[in-house]
């Protein structure tokens, strides 16, 4: 009976660190598509500077959009950085590279707190999971 709980605690275990592992990845993207963006902000050729940057970017809006655990927030993260990429393709201009550098700075906050939640449940599971194996 008591192999049960342990069970379902060790798969709840797994996900969350399925969940882990893809946070510390979105976080290392989404860290490289702001050292993109502050390297290329002051760029001469606006338009070669953008597509440095949209090459980052794409990967960041793979991996947002990838995420079957990303809140209303994280989606409209997301939302917002499709709108800012295709506008940087289609028109470069200094400006979206600023409006850009400021959704990366709120999304860098939001994913903080996604990762001190994560951290949480990580910690709350592996409890829950050692007093069933005691059980």
């Amino acid at each position: 009976m008591g192999a049960q709980p342990t069970v379902r605690g060790g798969r709840a275990i797994e996900a969350v660190h399925v969940q882990d592992e893809q946070q510390i990845a979105l976080n290392f993207a989404v860290s490289h598509a702001v050292l993109a963006v502050n390297e290329q902000y002051f760029a001469k050729d606006i338009p070669g500077a953008a597509k440095i940057i949209t090459l980052d970017l794409d990967t960041v809006i793979s991996m947002l959009g990838r995420i079957g655990w990303a809140s209303d927030e994280t989606r409209r993260h997301l939302s917002e950085l499709d709108r800012i990429n295709a506008a940087l393709q289609r028109e470069p201009s200094r400006a979206l590279i600023g409006e850009l550098r400021e959704e990366l700075h709120n999304l860098v906050l939001h994913l903080d707190r996604m990762t001190s939640d994560n951290h949480a449940k990580k910690q709350l599971s592996c409890r829950n999971t050692a007093k069933s194996s005691i059980a």
